[in-house]
């Protein structure tokens, strides 16, 4: 079966309050109001945008202590083409010679943060071979610190790593996924008609695409123990329970107050929250939205957790 091996993430030391964010670059909200409303307490935020040394910790610390063949990786994907070069080195590049990934070749994708999930998605299907790995890199963007702010999230700093293979008995299994892209901004453009930008419309696709998923595998809102977001908004994920007629307890939104939106980086880190406490045989769906400009790209996957545990996720 095809599954998720191993992963890694990496936050800051830098921590500063939502408050003191606001403050510094004078956004113009109510800090509890914006508070209360996102969920968010605390960023992180990088001193030294050092992402090379970051993942090469990540990766030294994955082939200490496995013993994983680097010729077995046949892909490298990384999910941030806004980001991935450092003093004109390109990140994955060097990481696949750096690391002798002979047999590997790199995919970029960009679709904005839903690219980790789809990176486990295409990740998943690329997989031919007992032996085959892959490995998947997260990055957060360059952001300034006033670009942070969107509306309704503040984006932080992290990076991630993710390793997809083939395994007898994998501990987190992939059973399904399914993406849908909306254009309807772009095409609405194009064609110069008139078009009302709707926020609520882009955010609950994501709603849209897990139904989907739920019903081409003939399975219940409430059999899922876990849906996995992003690191959003709090308010949006309990309208995302409301409208799947499920518990808050069932949608995981606890990292958001520690951290914020971390991107990309959020699929991996709220995995690896969760998936400890979990019980065999438990079924939950990650779930992400990606947007680029204001179309709108929802995924989800479908994973089963197995008992196989010692050692395999970090």
């Amino acid at each position: 079966m095809t599954g998720i091996s191993y992963a890694d993430y990496y936050l800051p030391q830098n921590k500063i309050s939502i408050g003191q964010y606001i403050t510094d670059n004078k956004i113009n909200v109510n800090i509890e109001e914006f508070t209360s409303f996102s969920g968010i307490e605390y960023i992180y935020i990088l001193e030294s945008k050092d992402y090379i040394g970051i993942l090469k910790s990540m990766l030294d610390k994955y082939f200490d202590n496995s013993n994983c063949d680097p010729a077995n990786f046949k892909h490298i994907i990384y999910t941030n083409l806004s980001n991935f070069t450092q003093d004109n080195v390109n990140i994955p590049y060097l990481l696949q010679k750096d690391y002798g990934l002979e047999n590997a070749s790199i995919i970029y994708l960009n679709n904005a943060c839903a690219s980790c999930i789809q990176a486990i998605q295409i990740g998943s299907a690329l997989i031919k071979d007992k032996k085959d790995k892959i490995l998947i890199l997260s990055v957060t963007s360059n952001l300034t610190d006033k670009d942070r702010f969107m509306d309704i999230t503040v984006t932080g700093d992290a990076a991630g790593i993710l390793i997809l293979s083939y395994e007898d008995h994998a501990k987190i299994e992939i059973i399904d996924s399914f993406s849908m892209a909306d254009g309807n901004y772009s095409y609405n453009l194009y064609y110069q008609k008139e078009f009302k930008v709707d926020k609520l419309r882009l955010l609950i696709g994501n709603i849209i695409v897990t139904q989907k998923m739920l019903l081409r595998n003939n399975l219940e809102a409430n059999s899922i123990s876990m849906y996995i977001p992003q690191s959003i908004n709090t308010e949006v994920y309990k309208m995302y329970a409301k409208y799947l007629n499920i518990s808050d307890k069932q949608m995981f939104f606890d990292n958001i107050s520690n951290g914020g939106h971390l991107e990309n980086v959020d699929t991996i880190r709220n995995l690896l929250s969760c998936i400890d406490n979990m019980k065999e045989g438990d079924l939950f769906i990650i779930m992400g939205i990606g947007l680029l400009s204001l179309d709108a790209m929802y995924s989800v996957i479908l994973c089963k957790n197995n008992k196989y545990s010692e050692g395999i996720v970090l």
